[in-house]
């Protein structure tokens, strides 16, 4: 009796109680895997319900609020093309002040939209919008309009 003991004590400490690679142990019964959602890597992709508040009134304040949902920023007027400052200057549209199940991106693009693209700077955080080629005339025309109003 006291041989099976000691086999049953001495085979005791080789019975493995680790917790599965990949799992993170939450409790005494308790794992769950360790993996990220994508959106906790690319922080633009994260899903937003949000509706404006009365304080956001303009282009520019919106693009500020949404950037900042997701911890980026919008680069600095100095760095901003001139068409972007007149567009972020503009009052914010009604239609715009919700933005639901969209990501930050989409969120950011519905906001500039249809003449601007987005260009991330994913190591600063920063981000800006670069008009689309297709809008360049445009913009000519425009700057020359108002250089002879």
């Amino acid at each position: 009796m006291v041989r099976v003991i000691t086999l049953v004590l001495l085979g005791f400490p080789l019975v493995s109680f680790a917790v599965p690679h990949g799992d993170i142990q939450m409790g005494r019964y308790l794992t769950t895997k360790s993996t990220f959602k994508k959106e906790q890597i690319n922080l633009l992709q994260q899903t937003i319900s949000v509706h404006l508040p009365s304080s956001v009134n303009t282009v520019g304040d919106a693009v500020v609020y949404l950037s900042t949902l997701s911890g980026y920023s919008l680069v600095t007027e100095n760095k901003q093309s001139v068409a972007l400052q007149n567009l972020l200057a503009k009052p914010l549209p009604v239609v715009d002040r919700d933005l639901k199940g969209l990501t930050v991106e989409q969120g950011l693009l519905t906001l500039v939209a249809p003449a601007f693209q987005l260009d991330v700077d994913p190591v600063n955080r920063w981000i800006d919008f670069e008009l689309k080629p297709q809008y360049k005339e445009m913009q000519q025309r425009g700057e020359g309009q108002h250089e002879n109003a």
